[in-house]
């Protein structure tokens, strides 16, 4: 019987000594900007190490900014959404709340939140084609509820936590490249991320750009077109209506060769799909024939994530006063 007891305490002393430094580690580091309470040098500038904790990192980086506009989408427009960019153009002040694999569902969520607490002038969106087919969830790692919950102190008790703490960690005393700008831009230089030399940069921008255009074949071979997604967009549309805030659509572009890859066995589909979308409301396409989506150097890797030089242009389109776009063309059906 003393035995058994002795074994209880020490029980006892383990998971509280371990629950002790599980809580300790994750509020002291911090990974998703919650508390913010201890400046470790500059490591709140790294808590973007993974697809959660860059929702909740950026979500909660949000609450402190001071916008009137808003970039939201997938993880394209973490690139094409420069709120510096934008600012020199439309003299609006953006935060950019696009992550990885946002879905159409999250970005309704995101702006309803947004727009209950902002004063919000105008959402730039960027819209993936696949996130409108039946194989896309509603939302990715975090429902969107979860993230919008003000007491997240449960987070401090989470082996998930833990991981992203050391992975913060370890990102910045091993010195890593800045991921995001203050702004919820992503700024990172991947080639200067991954320690490329600057004589072999061209070379593995190339290698990344033209890895695996066969991925978007394998993505998008069983695309159908999800009504419910669509069902979704009209929602944000409604919301931009009622709290008079300029809503601006587009679809992001794609380097030739994955666009090919893309529309094998399914371009009578996209094309559905962009008449759909334009019927709903007047979107930019980017995802067109057009000599810039010819140069692999317009683009950082092989999911045909924007440059910085194309993003611009993509910003300069949409802002534009008249229908002369430059790179883009205005498609709208109502």
């Amino acid at each position: 019987m003393i035995k058994i007891r002795n074994w209880f305490s020490l029980l006892f002393v383990l998971f509280f000594g371990f629950s002790s430094l599980l809580i300790s580690v994750n509020f002291l580091i911090d990974p998703y900007g919650l508390n913010n309470l201890f400046q470790l040098e500059e490591i709140n500038k790294n808590k973007t190490q993974t697809d959660g904790q860059s929702r909740r990192f950026k979500f909660s980086l949000m609450q402190n900014k001071d916008f009137d506009g808003v970039f939201l989408g997938s993880s394209e427009m973490t690139f094409i959404g420069n709120t510096d960019m934008a600012k020199k153009i439309s003299d609006y002040d953006f935060f950019n709340m696009a992550v990885n694999e946002q879905e159409i569902f999250e970005t309704h969520a995101y702006l309803e939140r947004i727009a209950t607490t902002r004063d919000v002038k105008i959402a730039i969106i960027s819209l993936n084609p696949l996130k409108f087919s039946k194989d896309s969830p509603n939302y990715r790692h975090i429902e969107p509820t979860e993230l919008f919950q003000t007491n997240n102190f449960f987070l401090y008790f989470s082996i998930s936590s833990l991981v992203d703490s050391l992975k913060t960690l370890y990102k910045n005393l091993a010195n890593f490249e800045q991921i995001y700008n203050e702004s919820g831009t992503k700024i990172v230089d991947r080639a200067k991320y991954y320690n490329i030399p600057e004589n072999e940069v061209i070379s593995w921008t190339r290698k990344n750009v033209e890895s695996s255009p066969n991925h978007f074949y394998d993505i998008s071979r069983n695309f159908q077109i999800d009504q419910a997604k669509l069902s979704s967009l009209r929602k944000i549309v409604t919301l931009c209506n009622k709290k008079n805030i300029k809503l601006k659509l587009l679809i992001p572009p794609l380097y030739k060769k994955h666009l090919q890859k893309l529309y094998i066995g399914n371009k009578n589909k996209f094309a559905s799909l962009k008449s759909m979308i334009s019927e709903i409301h007047p979107v930019y396409d980017f995802m067109v024939d057009h000599e810039l989506n010819s140069d692999f150097m317009n683009f950082i890797d092989q999911v045909s994530h924007p440059s910085k030089k194309i993003s611009l242009k993509i910003l300069n389109d949409i802002f534009s006063e008249d229908d002369n776009l430059e790179y883009g063309e205005l498609l709208s059906n109502q």
